[in-house]
């Protein structure tokens, strides 16, 4: 499900996916952070889903985990 080329054609499998995405009004991520920044299998996926339909004017909500001492981190 990770692999894709982005730069052309993309997975079968993926359509359902996109279908979904494209329907909905809003996203919830919440995901452990990754040296400051998302994981890259969530920036992978942002990366598969067509542009600009799949989050054009659609409400987010960003939640990461940091674990211990490093919470304090993100501020």
């Amino acid at each position: 499900m990770l692999e894709t080329d982005l730069y052309g054609k993309r997975s079968s499998a993926f359509e359902p996916i996109q279908q979904k995405v494209s329907q909905a009004d809003m996203f919830i991520f919440v995901a452990p952070e990754y040296n400051g920044s998302i994981p890259g299998a969530l920036k992978l996926f942002i990366d598969c889903c067509t542009f600009p339909i799949s989050f054009y004017h659609k409400k987010l909500h960003w939640s990461d985990c940091l674990p211990g001492d490093m919470a304090t981190y993100a501020g």
